[in-house]
């Protein structure tokens, strides 16, 4: 696997978490709930 790949097949997939997340967070409504995803999703970004 060249790194390259590997980071771009990240980026692509922070885009689709974002959307995720939000479309979570429009579902449920429930904040704690958002926080968990996005606390996991600060911690793939790094």
């Amino acid at each position: 696997m060249a790194s390259t790949e590997g980071k771009k097949l990240q980026k692509s997939d922070i885009d689709t978490l974002k959307a995720l997340i939000g479309n979570l967070e429009n579902a449920s409504g429930k904040k704690p709930k958002a926080a968990k995803g996005t606390k996991m999703f600060h911690h793939y970004t790094r």
